[in-house]
């Protein structure tokens, strides 16, 4: 399952290093992104470095496979 961890590089509620601990012990596949100028809420604090740091990743996720259908539901199981 494709996870993306969008991550507030100055969050003194959740380190940083907690990030990297959820998609060691969580989310092994997941891509990390720090947002460098934010805190707890990136949403909030830097809407726009949030969005910079989400819109592409999302584009990435949702452009159709080059895979056959049959080939990418082997690969999915």
């Amino acid at each position: 399952m494709p996870t993306l961890l969008l991550w507030g590089a100055q969050d003194k509620s959740f380190p940083v290093w907690l990030a990297y601990r959820m998609k060691e012990t969580m989310f092994p596949h997941a891509e990390i992104r720090l947002i460098p100028e934010s805190g707890h809420c990136p949403f909030d604090e830097t809407p726009e470095a949030f969005c910079d740091a989400l819109l592409p990743w999302l584009d990435e996720q949702l452009r159709p496979s080059e895979q056959p259908a049959a080939q990418q539901q082997a690969s999915d199981h």
